[in-house]
């Protein structure tokens, strides 16, 4: 499935079934250079151990200090003017899925 936002290149989607669970990794304050009003940037993400294997992969990239015992692992950053509070809470976990069509779905993890 593939969407064309204007002015840009195309953006091939890849439909996640099942739902892949992320947490908000940090929930930041940045400018809105358009008004100069405050926005919010929310990182979702993963903490995943560096096992040796992925040690070798992130020295390969460029030289780099050695990776600590755990990183986290960018998913999805949204940069969003919220009218009231962030909805969101650092640690706090979330399914997201992406439809065939393209949809973004997020829903708060439910611990089964």
């Amino acid at each position: 499935m593939a969407a064309t936002p204007p002015n840009s290149s195309v953006i091939t989607l890849t439909p996640v079934t099942p739902p892949i669970t992320v947490e908000v990794m940090s929930i930041i304050p940045v400018l809105d250079v358009r008004d100069n009003q405050t926005m919010h940037q929310v990182m979702f993400g993963q903490m995943v151990d560096v096992t040796p294997d992925l040690r070798t992969r992130l020295l390969t990239i460029r030289p780099i200090p050695p990776p600590p015992a755990r990183i986290a692992i960018n998913t999805l950053t949204i940069n969003y003017k919220f009218n009231d509070l962030v909805p969101y809470t650092v640690g706090s976990k979330w399914d997201i899925s992406v439809s065939a069509s393209g949809e973004l779905t997020m829903n708060r993890h439910e611990v089964r």
